[in-house]
């Protein structure tokens, strides 16, 4: 089996140029959102459609993120949880005493699942370490902003390096979550929401994956 084709840079592009077609047709709202390709030699800003439904004030949750980063062929992909593949970071350090202006949500393949063939190592997360980095990183990595009232906007250029500073903050960490619990849900806190069921309300905006209920 040869790789899927979401890793290098034109590849990426590729899947990108495809959403804005579909986007011209009239077929699907989009936003822009980051992708951290394992074979790309820069970060790119990419298009990401929105699930049908709610282009009026799309969710972390309501986008085809899949598209960049399940390294399944698209006919044997299914919806799969996202809580251990996922992260929405509202403090940054996580000591801080206030959410950010913007809130990042980062999207991965999960590490722990043996692939035929193989996840590629992530060689452009390697270029961001510094001299204490320690973890490897396999497959895409994609990040969405949102704002407070937890609604997708854009990335912009001048999120770039900053996008590259909680990601390389996050996945460094997460292997000590007890020192760095920054899991939270991706809905609203000031939605009151059934406490069952996955739009449950958040209990807590520590130590939760967004899946958790």
């Amino acid at each position: 089996m040869v790789l899927p084709l979401i890793y290098d840079e034109e590849d990426i592009v590729g899947i990108s140029h495809r959403f804005d077609q579909a986007a011209q047709e009239g077929l699907f709202s989009t936003v822009r959102c980051c992708v951290i390709g394992a074979l790309s030699s820069r970060k790119l800003i990419v298009t990401v459609a929105v699930h049908p439904g709610f282009e009026s004030a799309p969710r972390n949750v309501d986008l085809y993120i899949d598209s960049y980063i399940s390294h399944q062929p698209t006919e044997l992909q299914q919806p799969q949880p996202l809580g251990r593949n996922a992260a929405c970071i509202r403090k940054f350090p996580s000591s801080s005493n206030r959410n950010q202006h913007y809130q990042w949500s980062i999207f991965y393949e999960d590490q722990s699942t043996t692939f035929v063939p193989p996840l590629p190592r992530n060689r452009l997360y390697d270029t961001f370490k510094c001299e204490d980095g320690r973890r490897s990183h396999y497959g895409n990595i994609v990040v969405v902003k949102t704002n407070r009232d937890g609604m997708v906007v854009d990335v912009e250029e001048q999120d770039m390096y900053f996008i590259e500073i909680i990601v390389y903050s996050y996945l460094e960490e997460i292997s000590y979550r007890d020192r760095f619990p920054i899991l939270v849900r991706p809905l609203l806190d000031r939605f009151k929401k059934k406490r069952t069921g996955w739009e449950a309300e958040p209990r807590s905006t520590w130590g939760e994956s967004l899946w958790d209920v």
